[in-house]
């Protein structure tokens, strides 16, 4: 709220800085206060990103968080070169391939998407995989290649009437 009413961004650091070195923090206070960083253009942004790239490493859902962040905040470029630097264990688990689909589709990198989207199994949630490759083969113009996959991913969420949502 500071940072939307030019607050000072003195004052807006130390309060975040504060707020994000208590041991209790969670990492969504770490996010905070990397955005508060990437708002005032602080020069200590890449080097907390870089901190951050490291502690996302310890949970998936942190990981995923990471990435929807950056792939939020102009950093889907950065998002793929981190994701693609990660061991394969860590790019493939629940919830971080649709981050990372986000991250191609963020940069309209459809051969990217498709080639991401083709290399694994995203096991009960393989329904959003075959979406996310039907708009990476759709982009391309590959209409019936389209409908093989717009068809697979209706026919798997045909049995989970709660992910017909998702899709």
């Amino acid at each position: 709220d500071g940072a939307s009413h030019g607050t000072d961004p003195e004052k807006l650091r130390g309060l975040a800085n504060e707020l994000q070195s208590y041991p209790e923090a969670t990492f969504a206070d770490h996010l905070l206060y990397l955005d508060l960083l990437r708002q005032i253009n602080d020069p200590q942004f890449s080097n907390y990103l870089l901190r951050q790239e490291t502690l996302a490493k310890k949970s998936e859902a942190d990981l995923a968080t990471l990435i929807s962040w950056m792939n939020n905040n102009g950093q889907s470029t950065a998002a793929i070169q981190f994701a693609t630097a990660l061991p394969s264990a860590l790019r493939t688990r629940w919830p971080v391939p649709p981050a990372i689909a986000d991250s191609y589709a963020k940069r309209k990198d459809w051969i990217g998407l498709e080639g991401f989207a083709k290399s694994d199994n995203w096991l009960a949630y393989d329904f959003l995989r075959h979406a996310y490759l039907a708009r990476a083969l759709r982009e391309q113009g590959h209409e019936v290649a389209v409908e093989q996959e717009r068809s697979e991913a209706e026919k798997e969420v045909a049995s989970q009437p709660a992910a017909i949502l998702a899709l």
